[in-house]
């Protein structure tokens, strides 16, 4: 999100890894920053080890990754994460860890999804956002209070704010959102809550923009 925001050249605030983070990328600035504990971080770390997953650690200023492995270069290819370094970090709390990922095939995932959504349920944020992915953040990082907190700190109501997304992890954002908006491709609890449903396109990256195409003349000045 930071190379894009960059190459947009946008001059705004930022809302990331799942709420966890709010910035300013053009000036380095941080307001916001829901950390894992280090002591749930190395036992989330521990543990899927012991599951041979891989694990993406994204922390405040870096990303590191335990292997280079073909799982590893697929989560690459669709989030742009392309600087992880290979290694995990030995101090979390110097690191500020944000945000855990396990990554493996969709099977392994079922077979410790419910476990670990029922054990951490409260004390973190589990979200399966992908078949291939289960991500830890802190209990207090969600994209929705992201979006409320940066709507305070702009004086922007809620009604003139505008959200879209396509996975389960973009739910609660997109329903307290003034405008929520599904991409073509979201998944139908997605397209649940949400005041408009973009165009299927055959390329996912592009269904955003067509989607906000689509949207943006019948709302044109009625949101931020």
């Amino acid at each position: 999100m930071t190379q894009i925001h960059r190459e947009l050249q946008l001059d705004g605030w930022m809302i990331s890894l799942n709420g966890a983070m709010i910035s300013r990328p053009s000036t380095g600035e941080i307001v916001r920053s829901q950390t894992i504990s280090p002591e749930a971080g190395f036992h989330l770390i521990a543990e899927g080890m012991a599951h041979g997953f891989t694990l993406v650690a994204c922390c405040a200023r870096r990303t590191f990754a335990s292997a280079q492995t073909p799982l590893l270069e697929r989560y690459q290819s669709r989030g742009g994460e392309r600087d992880a370094i290979i290694g995990l970090p030995s101090d979390l709390g110097g690191e500020d860890l944000l945000k855990l990922i396990w990554i493996a095939e969709p099977a392994s995932l079922d077979a410790v999804q419910q476990q670990v959504m029922i054990r951490d349920s409260g004390r973190l944020n589990v979200i399966r956002s992908d078949s291939l992915y289960i991500e830890f953040m802190a209990a207090d990082a969600d994209k929705e209070l992201g979006l409320r907190a940066v709507a305070e700190m702009l004086q922007v109501p809620r009604e003139r704010t505008m959200a879209f997304g396509d996975g389960a992890n973009d739910i609660k954002m997109l329903a307290w959102a003034g405008l929520g908006v599904a991409v073509g491709h979201a998944i139908e609890s997605v397209k649940a809550v949400v005041n408009f449903v973009g165009p299927k396109t055959e390329d996912p990256g592009s269904a955003f923009a067509a989607a906000v195409t689509a949207v943006l003349p019948s709302y044109n000045g009625k949101t931020a």
